[in-house]
């Protein structure tokens, strides 16, 4: 391998951390980039299995925001917050796998219908007519630039 096959990225890494794979990597002889390698080609199947299992695969497609309340006496934000320190993930990712374990039953049954969709093609309840005349009583519009003629 020559210096022009590596690509160098600066990773942010706790002291324990970095003196750990010091100790593991002078153990087994290797360079850092052989060290790497082996770390990611051995622990990455498992993480991902780990991972898969949490839900993260059913976290994919297409993002659109959703205002979403959360509450002082429940400490949702705080508990966010926190174990998004603890583990090293965004909060919003911490979110979205609760929502997702606290939707998988509501996900199985839509997963049975026909389309993607349906649910939110389909209105539960019909349009109320506004007050008022409805559309079709309305005169009809005139042209642009066209005003009263007598």
């Amino acid at each position: 391998m020559t210096a022009a096959d590596m690509r160098f990225r600066v990773i942010r890494l706790p002291d324990s951390l970095r003196t750990a794979i010091r100790t593991t990597r002078d153990a087994s002889k290797s360079t850092n980039a052989q060290f790497v390698g082996m770390a990611v080609e051995q622990q990455l199947p498992k993480l991902l299995t780990s991972l898969r299992t949490l839900g993260f695969d059913r976290l994919g497609g297409e993002t659109r925001p959703m205002r979403l309340p959360f509450a002082d006496e429940y400490g949702s934000l705080d508990m966010l917050r926190e174990a998004s320190q603890t583990v090293g993930l965004p909060a919003v990712q911490l979110l979205a796998l609760c929502l997702l374990a606290a939707t998988k039953d509501a996900q199985a049954v839509s997963d049975g219908q026909h389309g993607e969709n349906s649910m939110a093609t389909k209105r539960r309840t019909p349009r109320r007519q506004s007050e008022g005349k409805s559309k079709q009583t309305k005169a009809p519009r005139r042209a642009r630039g066209q005003g009263d003629q007598a």
